[in-house]
Formats: structure tokens, C-alpha cells, sequence
């Protein structure tokens, strides 16, 4: 598959708001899409095209490159972020590549992150085209 400028600036798009959400969530023992590495420098996860042309995820914890192919094993083997990580990563690999919006139905509160933080993060999804709206029915467990 041919990478086209719009691609590339998407991808640039996507690694930018994995930053963000390790930078937001950087508080944390173990930051999503991110570890923490050293005196506390925070590395986030990331996108790269590879000499093949194709779409891969480097996992911060591993340092694997990870094809995002719908018939790989390899997020669901060895990437470090669970199940509603790998399909956050999915919808970006999609954005990247065919310029589908994703959705952040599951990334609430339940995912530790306070209500502020995780409005920050939908606003920074909503800035780069991933998502179209930064509402959600907010609810916590047990409510």
C-alpha cells in the first residue's frame, strides 16, 4: 500500500496523542502506551512505517515492532497494553492508514485516570481528526 503525505501526517497525528496520553498519565507507576525508564523519563509506545511499507507498533516495554495486520498475533501476544489498549491501537493503525475515525468508548475514568485527564485526552483525539465528539455518557463503577 502506497504511504501518501495524508497517511504520513496522520501517523505523525496518532504518535502525538500516544504521547500525550503517557505525558497525562505519567503520575502513574505504568503509564498507558508508555513505561517509565531511568530517573523517571517517560518513553511512550509508537508508529512507524516500516522499508516494507507497512504499519507497525513499537511497544515501550518489549521494544517490539508489532504488525498491525488484522490476521497477526502479535498485539494480542506481545504487546505489553491489555485488550482495550491493543483495540485503541487497532483504531489508530485504521486512522493511519485508511483515515477511520476511532472511538474512545471504553477510555473513562475506569482506566484510573480521573475525569480531567480523560477529557484532555478526548479533546487532544478530538484536535487530531480521531475522533469526531468528546462526549460520553460519564459513569463510574458501582453508579
Amino acid at each position: 500500500m502506497k504511504i501518501t503525505e495524508d497517511r504520513m501526517n496522520r501517523l505523525d497525528k496518532a504518535n502525538e496523542l500516544l504521547s500525550f496520553i503517557v505525558k497525562t498519565d505519567g503520575d502513574s507507576s505504568q503509564p498507558f502506551f508508555g513505561i517509565k525508564e531511568g530517573e523517571g523519563q517517560l518513553v511512550s509506545g509508537f508508529f512507524l512505517i516500516n522499508y516494507k511499507n507497512q504499519l507497525r507498533y513499537i511497544d515501550p516495554y518489549t521494544k517490539e515492532s508489532l504488525s498491525l495486520h488484522p490476521l497477526s498475533k502479535d498485539l494480542r501476544r506481545k504487546c505489553n497494553e491489555g485488550g482495550t489498549g491493543q483495540a485503541v491501537i487497532q483504531q489508530l493503525g485504521r486512522f493511519i492508514m485508511f483515515g477511520e475515525q476511532g472511538h474512545l468508548n471504553d477510555y473513562k475514568e475506569v482506566w484510573r485516570m480521573e475525569y480531567e485527564s480523560t477529557m484532555k485526552i478526548r479533546k487532544k483525539a478530538k484536535e487530531i481528526g480521531f475522533i469526531d465528539s468528546i462526549d460520553y455518557p460519564h459513569k463510574r463503577w458501582g453508579d
